[in-house]
């Protein structure tokens, strides 16, 4: 029986204020489109055909659209008295067609359920949905909250409710630092049958981190009382809720969605000998695979894009993954994601041999399976055609055992769970997840065990994989095996016992004697054996591991640590007006948070008011970011020698007290992104602005290749880096990755490959090789975005075959290519709307050395008598780029230095270090 209540924890108690979803003990009769519960608040009501109905109408609408792809949106239309506020937000696990169709239910259901009320919230089973005339986006605490728990009761109440707050607050520390959609779940343990406990904790995303643990653990002291013993209890509130159900509920698996990155630890290794033993006991042959995951449930056809991808995939990881200081790669080709790793006390050649293996595994254990996973007693390597970088799965688990002889004692669990779950520890606390462990056991018996973790997972997810194989491992009380392994995708833990055997020679054994030849001696020896040598071979190779682990830190240090020129050698190179630190703080309100116009990956960015009245953004660069101080550099060095009308303009900066700041030109219409890609304010863009906006663009580019005293590569054109003043005016913004070309160099090279995926160039993604024809492509894939009205990453989402420049190729050449034309455009300038898909086109081919100069494309945009050539084929055309082929693998689009994320303001430097084997050329999508 399920039983609701609501309480009030405010003396004020606003009525309920729902913005977040929980879904949970649904009646039997419910369906997923049933609203769980709603709030008609009373704020007043409007009336029908209203200017308040209007806007609201067109709020849900825009809510609709926006918070489907987003899955999270909060928005405002109209102005006072009839300005209406609202929010929606869809469970952090759910995909963009679940999203949108529930949140299409609840903008129904919210205006029968609540006629004419200006102030409602419905939860449906996957999203909320509120709207209201009154201002509710900046509170940051719950109110008022509503309950759901049940009265069926648990056997051990005191450990039960232990666990479940020890597990909440974990998952409360991944919802709040390790996930940008503040959401996570968990599972737990609680007894010896390791019966399960599933957690969720969900914030809205505009929470801080901090704001997002402070409200869940203000909820999380309601749900102690809540669950008092009881087998679940769900809390809903204003700003944040949580859930511990007894079965689980959600899609997500069983982690964080966004994995901290672990911190470094020591290595424990253990003699290879033992860990070599180890590994024949378990396995009959050497190259037996331990564990194969083959899901029959969708294959790809051979030939085929994905095929081609998967091939691309494996060849790299199976040649850059051993030579990899980690021995561990996730990589992403297209729509194949992949991951290999080789056990850290692998040496490179037998990480080669045992990646090789696995590959050639597939055809025969997975043919045209497009998820497999095939694990090695050295390695293992996965792929999938979804990602599943970073998350647990702990669905299922191989048990390996070698019988004890029957000669020998019988071996308890008490001796070897010291053992194991020292080993456990050391896996789960280790950058290597990894730990290894030798001990001494009764009956002159040696114990070594292992236990391994993918890399890609925190150290929390590692922990509860490794429990449940534990639990398994350690299952039969009676008897124990002379080896045994459980092995899983995630996790692998096992053991094996040595026997040395002081006793009368037999066929099957030789006995150790001293020089008496009595028995005595021969005990003596086991002993010198035991005490002496194992030590000393444990301490020669801990001693060695953390050598080599320091090396390997230190020179991965040397390759990624930046030059960073001292600020007073920045300041003399450019010409920079310096700003004092007082007047900023002055113009910002001491950088108010209420000032922020969004934050990168360099820091905030916030809006001022200078003493003169002019409106000004400060980049505030973070004290702790190598990658800031570089931007900045190039921010100064470039930014204050370049003057355009269509280039961003510098004012000026300041370094002072250790804060490090650029003070730019306050654009009012922020990005091109915020407005092309709105369903609501795209309309804003007709064609003439759009055209305008085209030209600009080019004109900018043009002043940056050949007219400015420095030839610049930007190297990260985007819509989100096009700023527009307040006459929607273009301007190019944001030279943290800029390159200065010199006056006779046509292309360069690079190892270290920045830029957002969508935009990149394929000569420059896959060669590293850029030149002022890397950012024709960039503005040739922008103009088709302006044109269509489309993105090209949600194209790639939508249509996972094609791509924005595929799509337009195709009907462009099946003379269809005004249905590509936004549809708010209308009809009207066919001719120059065809002229500049034409123009995009050419700008987007394949063969850089057909691409036009942007003097060119300038050229044929400002004239139209200036006729147009043929375009050839897009690059990445069917899947099947020339490029790809003559490389002969993506090494150089996977080891990567550097990959950039896109954000809400083009202010904003983006760009962030990542380790050389984490890196993938696409982005990752939340859903």
């Amino acid at each position: 029986m399920t039983v609701l209540y609501s309480a009030s924890l405010s003396l004020a108690g606003s009525f309920l204020i729902p913005i977040l979803l929980l879904l949970l003990l649904l009646l039997v009769s419910q369906t997923l489109s049933d609203p769980i519960y709603q709030n008609c608040e009373t704020t007043g009501n409007y009336t029908a055909n209203s200017t308040y109905e209007s806007n609201l109408s067109k709020l849900l609408a825009s809510l609709s659209s926006i918070g489907s792809i987003q899955g999270f949106s909060k928005k405002s239309i109209g102005s006072t008295p009839d300005k209406v506020y609202g929010l929606v937000l869809c469970r952090g696990d759910i995909n963009s067609t679940e999203c949108r169709s529930c949140i299409q239910v609840a903008a129904q259901d919210i205006i029968h359920l609540c006629p004419f009320s200006k102030g409602a919230a419905i939860w449906n089973y996957h999203c909320v949905l509120r709207h209201s005339n009154q201002y509710f986006f900046s509170s940051a605490n719950d109110s008022d909250v509503f309950y759901l728990r049940s009265n069926e009761q648990v056997t051990e109440p005191a450990s039960f409710n232990k666990t479940v707050i020890e597990m909440m607050d974990t998952v409360f520390r991944w919802a709040a630092y390790n996930s940008s959609r503040r959401f996570a779940t968990g599972v737990a343990y609680f007894n010896r049958d390791f019966h399960r406990i599933y957690g969720l904790g969900q914030c809205t995303p505009d929470l801080s981190g901090d704001q997002c643990l402070q409200c869940l653990r203000g909820t999380c002291k309601m749900m102690r009382s809540l669950i008092a013993g009881r087998q679940l209890g769900s809390i809903l509130g204003v700003r944040c809720n949580v859930s511990s159900p007894e079965k689980r509920i959600f899609a997500s698996k069983l982690s964080s969605l966004m994995a901290r990155k672990p911190k470094a630890s020591h290595l424990l290794l253990v003699r290879e000998l033992l860990l070599l033993l180890f590994s024949s006991k378990i396995c009959s042959q050497k190259n037996d695979p331990i564990f194969v995951y083959c899901p029959h449930d969708s294959n790809y056809t051979n030939p085929s894009p994905f095929k081609t991808n998967l091939d691309l995939l494996l060849s790299n990881l199976t040649s850059s993954v051993p030579n990899s200081p980690s021995l561990f790669s996730n990589a992403t080709v297209g729509t194949a994601y992949g991951l290999a790793q080789c056990r850290p006390d692998n040496t490179p050649s037998s990480c080669a041999d045992c990646l090789t293996d696995s590959a050639s595994a597939f055809s025969a254990l997975c043919p045209f399976s497009r998820s497999a996973a095939v694990r090695f007693v050295l390695c293992l390597l996965r792929y999938s055609d979804t990602s599943f970088y970073s998350e647990l799965d702990v669905t299922s688990f191989n048990v390996l055992n070698t019988q004890t002889s029957t000669s020998l004692p019988t071996l308890s669990n008490a001796e070897l769970q010291d053992l194991i779950y020292q080993t456990r520890s050391h896996a789960s606390t280790t950058e290597s997840k990894f730990g290894a462990a030798v001990a001494n056991l009764s009956h002159s018996r040696v114990a070594s065990a292992t236990a391994d973790c993918t890399r890609d997972l925190s150290n929390d997810d590692c922990t509860i994989c490794l429990n449940q194989a534990v639990g398994i491992l350690l299952s039969d009380e009676n008897t124990t095996p002379f080896a045994r392994q459980v092995v899983g995708l995630s996790c692998v833990v096992g053991y094996v016992v040595h026997t040395f055997v002081a006793a009368t020679p037999s066929p099957a054994t030789t006995a150790i004697t001293g020089t008496s030849g009595s028995h005595g001696s021969g005990n003596h020896v086991v002993t010198v054996v035991l005490v002496v040598v194992l030590p000393l071979i444990a301490l020669f190779v801990l001693l060695s591991a953390i050598y080599i682990v320091f090396q390997r830190r230190r020179n991965r240090k040397m390759v990624f640590l930046p030059e960073i020129e001292d600020d007073e050698t920045v300041l003399a190179s450019a010409e920079c007006k310096l700003f004092d630190l007082s007047t900023l703080r002055e113009a910002t309100d001491n950088f108010a948070d209420q000032n922020m116009l969004g934050e990168g990956g360099f820091g905030p960015v916030y809006k001022g008011t200078s003493k003169n009245g002019q409106e000004i953004a400060v980049k505030r660069l973070s004290r702790t970011s190598g990658q800031g101080l570089l931007e900045l550099r190039n921010e100064v060095v470039f930014v204050a020698k370049l003057q355009h009308r269509n280039l961003v303009r510098l004012l000026g900066c300041c370094l002072q007290e250790k804060e490090k700041l650029l003070v730019y030109e306050y654009l009012p219409n922020t990005s091109l992104d915020k407005i092309l890609f709105d369903p609501i304010r795209s309309r804003e863009l007709d064609w003439s602005k759009r055209y305008k906006i085209i030209e600009g663009i080019s004109r900018g580019l043009l002043y940056l290749h050949e007219d400015s005293r420095l030839r610049i590569i930007h190297r990260d054109l985007k819509p989100s880096n096009i700023l527009l003043d307040e006459d929607m005016n273009p301007k190019i913004s944001d030279f943290g990755l800029a390159k200065h070309f010199g006056a006779k160099e046509t292309h360069r090279n690079t190892t270290r490959i920045a830029g957002t995926y969508g935009y990149m160039a394929p000569e420059y993604a896959i060669r590293g090789v850029f030149s002022t024809k890397s950012d024709v492509f960039s503005f040739g894939v922008m103009a088709l975005e302006i044109v269509t009205g489309r993105k090209n990453s949600d194209f790639q989402r939508y249509c996972p075959t094609e791509n924005l420049l595929i799509h337009v190729w195709q009907q462009w050449n099946e003379g269809k290519a005004l249905e590509l034309v936004d549809q708010v455009l209308g009809n009207e300038f066919k001719e120059q709307v065809l002229r500049c898909i034409h123009i995009g086109l050419l700008c987007v081919q394949e063969d850089p050395t057909k691409r036009p100069s942007m003097a060119s494309v300038v050229n044929m945009l400002s004239s139209h008598s200036i006729p147009l050539p043929a375009s050839a084929a897009p690059a990445f055309f069917n899947g099947s780029s020339s490029i790809i082929k003559e490389s002969g693998h993506i090494a150089a689009v996977l080891n990567l230095d550097i990959v950039n994320k896109e954000d809400a303001n083009g202010y904003l430097g983006h760009s962030e270090m990542i380790s050389r084997n984490e890196i993938s050329i696409s982005e990752m999508e939340p859903r």
